[in-house]
């Protein structure tokens, strides 16, 4: 497994962990960054720069033993939004399919499981195909 750079937050180099990767890595560029979550380099990229994003790796710190699903990336769910403003974007789309949908709070609605399930299938083959059999590592 090889990456671009190495983003890291320099206090991970306190824990075990973060030393192995160090020496592991060692022949990569190391990065010192402020938050793992908050990568501005990375945020000002065009999205044409995902897939050359993904070749990182981020090094950072849980700060909190608390766990908050992000429901928009780990299970695909996209959200929509009934109540845009008609006179500030006129031409934007209505994304709402009542067949296709459920409620998820007032105005907001994701797909229902059959379709979530076949948007999953299909973003994991486009990002199999975009990164190829570059792993992302979820490390905690």
């Amino acid at each position: 497994m090889s990456f671009d750079a190495v983003y890291y937050e320099p206090e991970s180099l306190n824990y075990e962990l973060g030393r192995q990767l160090e020496e592991k890595f060692a022949g990569v560029l190391w990065i010192p960054i402020e938050s793992h979550n908050s990568i501005k380099e990375m945020q000002e990229k065009p999205n044409s720069e995902f897939g050359r994003m993904k070749r990182n790796l981020i090094v950072g710190i849980r700060k909190t033993h608390k766990y908050t699903e992000n429901h928009k990336v780990s299970d695909y769910l996209v959200y929509v939004h009934r109540a845009i403003n008609g006179d500030a974007f006129p031409k934007a789309p209505d994304l709402y399919q009542q067949e296709l949908m459920i409620g998820r709070g007032r105005g907001r609605y994701c797909y229902r499981p059959e379709a979530r399930a076949e948007a999953e299938e299909f973003l994991r083959r486009e990002i199999r195909r975009v990164l190829g059999d570059t792993p992302i590592l979820y490390i905690s």
